[in-house]
């Protein structure tokens, strides 16, 4: 079964209320992987947090990043999975496993295409040095992202370069232009955070992941959070090696986007800033 396949099988699902709870609620999975769960073995929060079946894609002393396939023995149905997991280390405990779902949340209510929750768990009693919380997504597509797209795009003949460059960057613009407008700032706002749901070549679209700094904000902070999320942006063209030309249009294409939810005013002093 291909990954879109297995996307499509997960439903959209209120969080928290929407889920099921295991492990007297240390555990709360979507619905439609409940029974992949279980044919995991993965009954207990101890069972997410020390499995080490798992394909570790980046591990720091607070954190590692996942990746896990989860099967359905019943249906034989499969289901790809981000596991993020946490642990202390002389710090207080953070609940980030629950921040980044409730991040997730704001921007489903609000509109904004971003991944999909698979479950988070976490626990009370936590030791230093121990893990205590995880939080896991559903993949998007087939896990690629905008920046990796745009790279393909930008090796490509001119007049298709910029067809497709402008198509792609569009879309980015427009996910982002709906998560300002709900006054939700990643804060950590790559392309690289832009995962392509669909590659097709005329209307390209994606999902917004990595939202465990999303922050609902207003007034300066909310100003300088935004600048902040464009100027990111921008940092990840320069990398593709975009040139000012490029980066200059998009800005155009995001602001032009923009217009019909804020004031010219507020427009007027992004742009200055």
């Amino acid at each position: 079964m291909n990954n879109e396949l297995a996307m499509s099988t997960i439903s959209e699902t209120v969080w928290p209320d929407g889920f099921v709870k295991l492990d007297e609620g240390r555990l709360q999975v979507h619905p439609d992987l409940v029974s992949h769960f279980r044919a995991r073995g993965w009954n207990y929060l101890d069972n997410v947090l020390r499995d080490s079946d798992v394909s570790v894609t980046e591990e720091r002393d607070i954190r590692d990043n996942c990746t896990v396939t989860l099967r359905n023995e019943e249906s034989a149905d499969q289901v790809r999975v981000y596991l993020k997991r946490h642990r202390d280390q002389g710090r207080p405990h953070a609940h980030e496993a629950h921040a980044e779902a409730d991040a997730v949340e704001r921007c489903r209510k609000a509109g904004v295409a971003c991944m999909k929750i698979a479950a988070v768990g976490s626990r009370a009693d936590v030791k230093d040095g121990n893990w205590h919380s995880f939080f896991m997504s559903v993949e998007v597509g087939a896990g690629k992202s905008a920046y990796d797209l745009a790279a393909e795009i930008c090796s490509l003949p001119a007049g298709d370069r910029e067809r497709e460059l402008t198509s792609l960057l569009s879309e980015v613009a427009s996910v982002l232009v709906q998560l300002h407008h709900a006054r939700l700032f990643h804060r950590d706002c790559y392309l690289q955070h832009f995962i392509l749901e669909s590659s097709d070549d005329a209307k390209p679209s994606v999902r917004l992941i990595d939202l465990q700094g999303t922050r609902k904000l207003t007034g300066s902070k909310a100003v300088y959070a935004q600048i902040k999320d464009l100027e990111h942006l921008a940092h990840s063209m320069r990398g593709l090696g975009l040139s000012n030309v490029e980066i200059q249009l998009w800005y155009q294409t995001y602001f032009g986007q923009l217009a019909g939810h804020q004031s010219s005013a507020t427009i007027g002093l992004l742009i200055r800033n």
